[in-house]
């Protein structure tokens, strides 16, 4: 299974949030990945994890998740496992 990358304007509509907050954990977490657009873009295994988190507590992201790898360890577990 392949997994892609989505602009962050379309991600905070998908969570849904606003892009400042989306903004903020993704500085949070030291995610600066850009299209060639120059767009800001992120895993849609986060895109899933953050919307299933603001759905479920109303927050972007679980409480234990405090680093990088938490973080994309918490969205590859919560999108089925595999790397794709």
């Amino acid at each position: 299974m392949q997994f892609g990358k989505i602009p962050l304007a379309r991600a905070a509509r998908a969570i849904p949030t606003d892009q400042s907050s989306l903004r903020r954990a993704l500085n949070r977490f030291g995610i600066f990945e850009y299209g060639d657009d120059g767009q800001r873009q992120l895993d849609e295994r986060i895109v899933r994890l953050f919307h299933h988190s603001k759905k479920k507590s109303g927050y972007l992201y679980p409480r234990s998740v405090d680093t990088l790898d938490k973080l994309m360890s918490a969205a590859i577990r919560h999108s089925g496992g595999g790397d794709g």
